[in-house]
């Protein structure tokens, strides 16, 4: 009876198993491989070279460089779309009328794609057209107009932002969610007990709340530290490597510069890193647990 069982769970996992491998284990595997070699993407012969991709990463500036724009990333990703996130879904839960009219204008940024994203938010930007500068000029702040994809002290802001309004929306609704899950009589407890409505949201909601936030932030460092589509809709990765991110630098070097090898070598610190990150993360949440 037990081995049937056993027989019985190996048959649902097998195909998950399988899908697994063969699109996810497989090709990072692979990625492995190639970063020990020299290869061109075309040619059938690849150089094995060793730890020579990784040596050469450890030394490229552009690389280190990009990777602290993740680090930007990772900062204004953790901390704006949770917190707008949930402070929209504590307003619209008092809603009384009209809330799914609210939940769905709310959420209509999140429906539309990265690529998307970036080119609207790319002419909200432009320097001569952007609703941004014309606003300045409109009132006589022509001083404040400025390039804001174009000047590398505040394209990384910019593009963040932009990010930043497509993943409230998804926070706020996986917020409402759990919301609906927090027990009344806490929140008829703090009424009782005389607390206000920001001593309650600080008290009871955002307590209550602690897996929800877990999951959100989890999803917002790999978001984050994996960021590609609006850098590359919005700047690739200009001016001059300022908006640059690892993803972007690493299409770059595999893609355009025929350096497969060491573009894969790149990917696999990448992945190290956000191994690393992601199991610190886990601990870290289990030890508070």
């Amino acid at each position: 009876m037990i081995r049937r069982r056993h027989l019985n769970a190996l048959l649902f996992i097998v195909p998950a198993a399988a899908i697994y491998g063969t699109f996810v284990l497989g090709p990072f595997l692979q990625t492995v491989w190639l970063s020990f070699h020299k290869w061109d993407g075309a040619s059938p012969v690849r150089l094995w070279i060793g730890l020579e991709n990784y040596g050469a990463a450890a030394r490229d500036g552009i690389f280190w460089r990009a990777l602290s724009h993740n680090l930007v990333f990772i900062a204004m990703n953790l901390a704006l779309p949770t917190g707008i996130g949930l402070l929209l879904a504590a307003l619209v839960a008092q809603v009384k009328r009209g809330r799914t009219l609210y939940r769905f204008g709310l959420f209509l940024p999140y429906v539309l794609s990265l690529a998307i994203v970036g080119i609207i938010w790319g002419r909200i930007y432009d320097p001569n057209i952007g609703i941004i500068n014309q606003v300045f000029r409109a009132l006589g702040l022509e001083a404040l107009a400025r390039p804001w994809l174009g000047d590398a002290n505040t394209v990384l802001v910019a593009i963040n932002l932009a990010g930043v309004w497509h993943a409230c929306p998804f926070a706020m609704v996986i917020y409402l969610a759990g919301l609906q899950g927090v027990d009344s009589g806490l929140y008829d407890a703090a009424r009782i007990d005389g607390a206000n409505s920001v001593q309650t949201f600080r008290h009871v909601t955002v307590p209550s709340l602690r897996n929800v936030t877990t999951l959100l932030v989890s999803g917002a460092f790999i978001s984050a530290l994996t960021a590609f589509t609006l850098v590359w809709t919005m700047t690739g990765g200009g001016p001059y490597y300022a908006s640059e991110v690892i993803s972007t630098y690493i299409y770059k070097r595999a893609f355009e510069d025929i350096h497969v090898g060491y573009g894969s070598a790149l990917s696999v610190c990448l992945a190290l890193v956000a191994l690393t990150a992601t199991g610190l993360f886990v601990w870290l949440r289990e030890r508070e647990g």
